[in-house]
């Protein structure tokens, strides 16, 4: 019975871990959109600034913020996986609908 039991606690804990990186990824995801593009304009004054309140991840040689940009390219990359995800799945729903149609 305790071998059950540990067993339904291992699916419990991976259970809560991945609704917790499903919120965390959608957090990242919305705030991404909600951060502004001024951010990213070049900035002489601003150049390689170390992290502060008004910069949490510092500036760039180029004095873009840091974190803006992180976020931003966090996205892009989600999207992009995302799209091969979709991809994947269409071409092997194509394949699957391919080999019942030809048996």
């Amino acid at each position: 019975m305790s071998k059950k039991k540990a067993e339904h606690n291992v699916k419990k804990k991976m259970f809560r871990m991945l609704a917790f990186s499903l919120v965390l990824l959608m957090t990242i995801l919305i705030l991404s959109f909600l951060l502004s593009d001024a951010n990213l304009r070049l900035s002489a004054a601003g150049k390689n600034l170390p992290p502060s309140a008004q910069h949490l991840f510092g500036t760039d040689w180029l004095g873009r913020d840091m974190l803006t940009r992180t976020l931003k390219g966090l996205r892009l990359s989600l999207a992009v996986g995302g799209l091969c995800i979709c991809n994947e799945c269409d071409c092997c729903n194509y394949n699957g609908y391919r080999c019942r149609y030809f048996r």
